[in-house]
């Protein structure tokens, strides 16, 4: 059986806290099997959120811009996005 191929993504999470009003830049990475955006914005949607400075769960209706670069790991985690070495 084939397996399914992978699709490789770097994320950066920008937000302004409701609670201390400081501005927060993220940056995380994930693996689809499916390059669709719709489903990778549904995914991302879901994403609990947390203030970096004061760890306060960011509330129902905070506006996160939400960027994606798709790439390999490698060339993804040169450019600081979390991916394990042995991606």
């Amino acid at each position: 059986m084939e397996q399914p191929q992978h699709y490789w993504f770097g994320i950066t999470y920008t937000f302004v806290c409701s609670r201390c009003h400081k501005v927060n830049s993220e940056k995380a990475g994930c693996s689809s099997t499916t390059n669709d955006s719709s489903k990778i914005n549904l995914s991302l949607s879901k994403q609990k959120l947390c203030c970096q400075h004061c760890h306060f769960q960011i509330a129902d209706g905070v506006v996160v811009d939400a960027r994606i670069k798709s790439g390999t790991p490698e060339s993804l985690r040169k450019e600081g996005f979390p991916f394990p070495a042995d991606n």
